[in-house]
């Protein structure tokens, strides 16, 4: 009774552990970092992460996508209409409840969801060998 718990148990968690794996690792580092009382300059990070980062990761999952440019085009129809739907709906949500629209446009415009969405479809859509190569370019 007790091994069949246990088979089930790692049956759930063996698929997502090379998902959620790398999360953990970034997030132990930081924690090591945090313990040694390392100086953490938040704007170079930031600076590097925006200039630097955000664009590789964007122009890496485009590059090892197999994708038309009529479909490229479609997305970015979709996304310019998403965007001008979720400014327009924001700015008339925003005069309704009489809240300051300058306060609130973008975070309510420009959701961040994309800087872990597309690496954590990275590593669950990609084969293991790929998965490992990746972890290792992004990571190391």
């Amino acid at each position: 009774m007790f091994t069949s718990i246990i088979q089930q148990v790692s049956s759930v968690f063996s698929p997502t552990w090379p998902i959620v794996a790398p999360v953990f690792l970034c997030v132990f580092a930081g924690f090591v970092w945090k313990k040694l009382n390392r100086p953490y300059d938040t704007g170079f990070v930031s600076q590097l992460v925006m200039n630097i980062g955000a664009p590789a990761l964007i122009i890496s999952s485009l590059s090892m996508t197999p994708i038309t440019p009529s479909q490229l085009t479609n997305m970015l129809a979709i996304c310019a209409t998403l965007i001008t739907g979720l400014l327009i709906s924001s700015v008339i949500v925003l005069k309704i409840l009489g809240y300051s629209v300058r306060d609130f446009i973008v975070s309510l415009t420009f959701p961040n969801v994309g800087n872990m969405g597309l690496p954590l479809c990275l590593y669950a859509y990609l084969p293991l060998e790929k998965r490992v190569f990746h972890l290792r370019w992004h990571y190391l």
